[in-house]
Order: structure tokens, then sequence, then C-alpha cells
């Protein structure tokens, strides 16, 4: 780990071109735009192994990404996964990343690379097409989404 590195770290993973995909991104500049101490925030793509390296010397990762709600959770609900209590339902990551977060846990959990505290805010999307613009229901959950996530972020 260098010097300097904060402890916590904010992940939004997902695509801004994919309509409710961008809700990790979109949530996690929010959060990066309060300026909260000791914190790192990082848009990105969910690629595996690169997640894995972001993690690694960290003592609190939250990572905020959408999810497939389908007949689980309607769109716009926020859900909360504590990635040391329980598995993540893969299915519910898939979206346009190559592998989901999902996926990449359960690959940091087999090599022995969780961070002592890491937890997964989902927002259940609507869609995924091809665009900028988020559902109605996502957008109305975003500021609830952002609010849960500083409240994570700092141990509420």
């Amino acid at each position: 780990m260098s010097a300097g590195r904060p402890q916590r770290l904010l992940v939004g993973v997902g695509n801004r071109q994919r309509c409710d995909d961008g809700v990790g991104p979109r949530a996690a500049a929010a959060v990066a735009a309060m300026g909260l101490p000791d914190l790192e925030v990082v848009e990105h793509t969910g690629e595996l192994s690169s997640l894995l390296e972001l993690w690694e010397g960290r003592s609190r990762v939250v990572v905020v990404d959408a999810l497939r709600g389908g007949r689980r959770w309607s769109a716009g609900a926020i859900v909360r996964f504590d990635a040391h209590a329980e598995s993540l339902p893969s299915r519910a990551f898939t979206s346009t990343h190559a592998f989901s977060v999902a996926e990449a846990i359960e690959l940091g959990r087999a090599l022995g690379q969780l961070p002592p505290h890491l937890v997964v805010i989902g927002l259940a999307a609507a869609w995924f097409e091809h665009g900028e613009s988020l559902s109605a229901p996502v957008s109305d959950a975003l500021d609830g989404l952002v609010r849960r996530v500083v409240g994570e972020i700092e141990g509420a």
C-alpha cells in the first residue's frame, strides 16, 4: 500500500452510456463532490482484476452498482449486501460489464483478498439501453442512494 492512500474507497461501477447502468458512477460523482476526508472515489467499468487491485490494502470499501430487479426488486429499490456475510446474487449484478461485481467478490473471497469491510449497495434498474438518461424510478431514488452510500462510508 502506498503512503497516503485513503483507507476508505467508494467504487461506482457502471457505464454512463447505458441508461440506468450509469447510476453507480453518478452516485460516486455526487459523493466525490462532498469532499469527504480519507476517501478515494473511483468510477469503474467493473473489470474484475482491477477491482481486486483497487480493494487491496483498504479497510472500508463500498461498491455501488445497478442491479437487475426483475421480480425480486422493483426499479428504484436500494439493496445492501455485506460481502462477508453473504454471497451476492450473481444474476442480479449481470449488466453491461464483462464480469459482475458478484463474480469479482467471489474471486476475491477465493483468493483471500477481500477488504475487512466490503459492502455493495445496488439500485434496481429499469433499463440498460444505450443512452445517458436514467429511468424515472432510478432518477427518483438517486438522492436516497447517495445518502445510503455516505452513511455506509461513514459507518452509520
